[in-house]
């Protein structure tokens, strides 16, 4: 039959597999992975899906209703990144990779190559039989021994190998004329008729020899059946010989041939993809000391829960989640790939979820995004922790935040995709009673710098707004408030500019996040912030709000005034705001501070003429002190008489 596998993940590309009714899904799997190596996509694992559900591997083609021209979904268990990554395969240098399958791919392709390159080795040595038969008609022969017939019987049977021999490449398979001579049958194919052919043509080839050997030359005694010379019978020994050594090697290359081509596409393969018979193995398996079984254990998790509920509650029941678990941490990579893929797919059943909380240690998951150098790997995880996090666990996942802001701070760069899970992680943590900390608020404002994409910003804001809703002290940071008020400078999504606004506010109505505010390390970002918004209507009412919210503190009227927020309100109404609520604001600040300007200046005029008083006070004091310290001039003047 014939089947087409096609994916719109690999789009442009679909595949022809040309199977039988009897082959298991395992067997189309193992063929469409040559299909796969021509292209570059070999290297990743991949279900096949038909009628929107996956097959099982063990099932045939018969037994999962599958039948002639039906078309099949595959789908590769990677990320896009790495199947854009495959177009540049064929010009990277790569290392060799040890996982069974790639392995059994490789013997499959020896195979085939070989198979191809002594088809065409054979093929070759039956055409050099016509020039050698040419010339075994000059053969010394007489009325009773024509050996010029052998090299006749040379050329028929060459033009018989030639013509019925089949053609085969690695690409194409097999082409021509048909391999089997007798339909569905292995012992009677091309290759062992003509072996046998080629074993009675090399015997009736020595015979000659042999009757060769029966010549003698002519003498006195040997008149009659002799040959005048040993030039013929050299000449005879040496075609003869000759044509020996080419049919005996296409005897053995047909002999070679018959076994080669009992091999198929797939067969070695669909081997390597099931290992394990049971699921007791698949569990000794993943406590052995062997990373090869422990890796090939952890491949057959990852595919067999694909499946659907039935085969994740197996793993459920045959107690491999525990240890499947512990696989996470595997220094092997593709080992921790394929345990980390199992795990996230076993954690979307709500029951499954109840027993890993019990049975696991919820870091173990969360480690990885720490420990792995695999950015599928570290997809998975954060995959895995999303689904605990949306369910009623989230209370118990307060340990893992430590280790997803690690990620964050590591120096590798994450994805949008890996953004957003952890995003909602933090949402949903943020709803229970975690305790909040700077490092985690400023490991979402990093992700805020590094966002791109409108929908991480809105998940980020929200964020800032759960943690602002709770204590917005935690936002005073130097990274937080930077992001917080440039938003509007990288967005123009109203939602996200709306939810800034909604954090400032909040921020604004602590006296701490007022005055971190006014603080000359963040006063040109607000001082730019409310610039920006000014001058746009449907944005001053607010923007006049948040100014007001912050005057309103009596304690940071002198540090409203050191900042200079009265020219900022000034600026603000030569604007002239459209709505009179937002004149009022800017109004009642301003006089505020007016009024806080008076007052300073009455204190520094008030302390100004005290501070003449006391001088003034000084100098009497001063005066009338030198005035009793003078010396008495009694005595010192004469008494004058009197008239």
């Amino acid at each position: 039959m014939i089947i087409y596998v096609h994916s719109k993940f690999l789009p442009l590309n679909t595949f022809l597999v040309s199977a039988k009714a009897s082959w298991t899904v395992l067997r189309v799997r193992g063929y469409l992975l040559h299909k796969l190596a021509e292209i570059g996509h070999h290297r990743h694992p991949f279900r096949l899906k038909f009628k929107g559900e996956y097959l099982k591997d063990t099932l045939t083609l018969e037994e999962s209703g599958i039948y002639d021209t039906v078309a099949l979904e595959l789908v590769p268990l990677a990320t896009v990144q790495d199947l854009q990554s495959d177009l540049f395969w064929r010009y990277k240098k790569h290392g060799a990779r040890d996982e069974p399958h790639l392995v059994a791919l490789n013997q499959e392709i020896e195979i085939f190559r070989k198979r191809q390159k002594y088809l065409q080795i054979m093929k070759v040595l039956l055409m050099t039989l016509f020039p050698i038969a040419v010339l075994d008609f000059f053969l010394p022969s007489d009325s009773q021994n024509p050996y010029w017939v052998w090299g006749l019987a040379q050329v028929i049977y060459a033009m018989v190998g030639l013509y019925f021999a089949p053609g085969f490449t690695y690409l194409s398979g097999w082409v021509g004329k048909e391999k089997n001579v007798i339909k569905d049958s292995k012992a009677f194919d091309y290759f062992s008729l003509f072996c046998g052919f080629s074993l009675f043509t090399f015997v009736m080839n020595i015979l000659c020899i042999g009757l060769v050997s029966q010549l003698v030359l002519c003498n006195e005694t040997v008149i009659v059946g002799c040959t005048s010379s040993t030039v013929p019978i050299s000449y005879a020994y040496v075609m003869l010989s000759l044509s020996s050594i080419v049919i005996l090697a296409v005897t053995c290359l047909s002999g070679y041939l018959y076994f080669n081509a009992q091999m198929d596409y797939g067969e070695i393969i669909e081997q390597s993809l099931t290992k394990f018979k049971s699921e007791d193995q698949i569990r000794d398996a993943l406590k052995s000391s062997d990373q090869a079984q422990k890796r090939a254990a952890a491949f057959e998790i990852s595919t067999r829960v694909q499946g659907g509920e039935d085969e994740k509650y197996k793993i459920l029941e045959k107690e491999l989640l525990q240890p499947l678990n512990n696989l996470c941490l595997s220094t092997d990579r593709y080992t921790q790939e394929h345990a980390t893929e199992a795990i996230a797919e076993l954690l979307t059943l709500p029951e499954i979820q109840e027993h890993y909380m019990a049975l696991c240690n919820v870091t173990t998951i969360s480690s990885v995004l720490v420990n792995t150098t695999s950015p599928k790997a570290r997809l998975e995880a954060l995959n895995a922790l999303s689904y605990l996090a949306d369910s009623k666990h989230k209370f118990k996942m307060a340990p893992v935040l430590d280790d997803i802001i690690s990620c964050i701070d590591s120096p590798d760069r994450l994805n949008d995709e890996e953004y957003e899970l952890i995003l909602s992680i933090f949402a949903n943590l943020l709803s229970t009673d975690i305790t909040l900390t700077t490092e985690l608020t400023n490991s979402i404002a990093s992700i805020l710098s590094d966002a791109k994409g409108e929908q991480i910003q809105r998940e980020c804001l929200n964020c800032f707004l759960i943690i602002a809703t709770s204590n917005p002290a935690y936002l005073c940071t130097p990274s937080c408030l930077d992001e917080i008020l440039t938003v509007s400078t990288r967005t123009i999504d109203d939602s996200s500019i709306s939810t800034m606004f909604d954090v400032i506010i909040m921020i604004c109505s602590m006296i701490d996040g007022a005055e971190f505010l006014l603080d000359p390390h963040n006063l040109n970002y607000f001082r730019n912030f409310v610039q920006n918004h000014q001058s746009r209507p449907e944005y001053q009412l607010v923007t006049a709000q948040i100014i007001n919210k912050i005057v309103n503190f009596d304690n940071l009227l002198g540090a409203c005034l050191d900042a200079k927020i009265d020219d900022i309100i000034g600026s603000f109404l030569d604007e002239n705001p459209q709505l009179d609520e937002t004149k009022a604001l800017l109004f009642e600040s301003g006089n505020r501070l007016a009024l806080e300007k008076r007052h300073r200046v009455r204190n520094i005029d008030g302390q100004r003429t005290q501070s003449r008083l006391s001088r003034i006070t000084n100098d009497i004091s001063s005066t009338i002190g030198q005035s009793e310290t003078l010396p008495s001039l009694e005595g010192s003047i004469p008494s004058l008489p009197m008239a």
